[in-house]
């Protein structure tokens, strides 16, 4: 289970904005696995953002997709159909009480127990110690500190990183553990990464087309169409489909799913070019040679096994009953003629016609 809910940085930005931030914690263990800042007020395009972040975590640590997902009502009710295909198990918390949800508590572990002992994070207001922080509207003299976008961005991430590997809360449950061992070692067997629907919601989608019955562009690159079944799936006639992804760190794609309205057609993988000078490959040349080889001849197999099942092949089959023809005999058949038909008209007939062809 996790739960998201969005939260303001204390510190200002150079330009004099306040950075909000929107993050995903996992409920058990209490890590961060997904987040989005942004200096905006948070709506869906950061959570979508903070999704695509937790998705990206999640798989680079071999972590299966959350089965429950815990939101806040006023943002998340407008997405609702959106988070209901993402989540098995959707839970909207009761709207104005925040006790209600998970996420309070972890954020304020977050500013209060892990920012605040490098920034000045708090309430002047506040009346415990541990929330307290200066102000300048009670110290004239102070100075609030302000930081670059990027530098605050960059920061916080710092932050995330130590709260993540900081002790959990409960150490009589989990003794010595981190946050982050507590999640890495505590996953539900029942969930699971179904990545053709995640991606369909949370990915970038481009309109393509099956090329050749093999492969697709996709920002300026081929990729392969990993399984010959997608093309049974096609509407008759139609190749147009559409490629769900999302870039990696270093923004490349190392894969799409394609689907064709709400069908599932399979994956696309990226075309790995070699060298065609045999001189000049070296073993990574040989082997995606190997393999491109390989599918090929998959392909005609496919190919010839349904041309054998469209067309039949005719035989000509030798009748043993079939007379030998230097055998044949020849019978004249005498046949008397036939009675012409005027013979049998009324020669008293009082057509005209009829008495003309009487007198022949």
């Amino acid at each position: 289970m996790v739960t998201l809910d969005d939260w303001q940085h204390n510190i200002r930005t150079t330009e004099g904005d306040k950075l909000n931030a929107y993050t995903a914690f996992d409920v058990a263990s209490e890590a961060i696995v997904g987040w989005a800042f942004d200096s905006r007020t948070p709506d869906r395009t950061m959570v979508l953002d903070c999704l695509r972040s937790m998705y990206a975590n999640l798989t680079s640590n071999g972590l299966p997709w959350p089965l429950e997902a815990q939101v806040e009502n006023h943002l998340i009710r407008d997405m609702e159909e959106q988070f209901r295909g993402l989540f098995p198990h959707l839970t909207f918390c009761t709207p104005g009480v925040s006790r209600d949800k998970h996420a309070e508590n972890y954020i304020r572990m977050l500013k209060h127990g892990t920012m605040k002992r490098h920034q000045p994070i708090g309430r002047w207001y506040a009346k415990h110690d541990a929330y307290k922080v200066k102000n300048i509207a009670k110290d004239e003299d102070l100075k609030q500190p302000r930081m670059a976008r990027d530098e605050l961005i960059a920061t916080t991430l710092e932050y995330i990183h130590e709260y993540n590997h900081s002790l959990h809360s409960n150490q009589k449950r989990y003794p010595g553990k981190t946050r982050w061992q507590v999640l890495m070692e505590n996953v539900n067997p029942k969930a699971f990464m179904q990545r053709e629907q995640v991606l369909r919601y949370i990915g970038h989608v481009t309109e393509t087309s099956i090329r050749n019955n093999d492969y697709i562009r996709l920002q300026y690159n081929d990729y392969y169409i990993e399984s010959f079944d997608a093309l049974k799936l096609l509407k008759p006639g139609n190749y147009s489909v559409q490629a769900y992804w999302l870039p990696e760190a270093n923004g490349t794609i190392a894969e799409a799913y394609l689907y064709q309205d709400a069908t599932y057609l399979g994956r696309a993988l990226p075309y790995e070019r070699y060298n065609t000078a045999k001189a000049e490959r070296t073993p990574d040349d040989e082997r995606i040679r190997t393999n491109q080889a390989k599918r090929q001849s998959h392909f005609f197999k496919k190919e010839k096994e349904q041309l054998a099942a469209k067309y039949v092949k005719v035989a000509l089959i030798k009748d043993e009953q079939q007379v030998d023809p230097d055998n044949i005999r020849v019978e004249l058949i005498e046949v008397e003629p036939a009675e012409p038909e005027w013979d049998k008209i009324d020669d008293n007939s009082d057509d005209v016609a009829t008495r003309a062809i009487n007198s022949l």
